[in-house]
């Protein structure tokens, strides 16, 4: 039996990214310079916010992998900051990886204004 084809999984995770999301940056620490990348911004459902480590007010982000040049993307940091199409700022809280097998299929940021 064949192994599961994760590049493929990358390739739909950046297509459905790609068409219903926007443009938006990483800020990338420390000079903030902007990296152009392709992201969904959600909010985090009622029943997810806890008050303390989702705040209401935060926001799910959902990176693609990949660049708008097709190259793999670098792993949104911590230190870096994102910035939506509205030009709305959000620090990184938390960077969650959906990584099997070592192939980045989607990066899912969570986001604080």
């Amino acid at each position: 039996m064949a192994g599961f084809n994760y590049p493929k999984s990358q390739n739909t995770a950046h297509r459905l990214i790609k068409k219903f999301g926007a443009e938006g940056f990483i800020l990338r620490f420390p000079n903030y310079d902007p990296e152009p990348v392709t992201l969904v911004v959600t909010n985090y459902s009622n029943r997810q916010i806890d008050g303390t480590r989702i705040q209401q007010g935060d926001r799910q982000i959902f990176i693609s992998p990949r660049n708008r040049f097709g190259g793999d993307l670098a792993e949104p940091r911590l230190e870096d900051r994102i910035r939506d199409a509205n030009g709305v700022d959000y620090e990184i809280v938390n960077s969650n990886p959906v990584k099997p097998a070592t192939v980045a299929v989607l990066f899912e940021v969570q986001g604080r204004a």
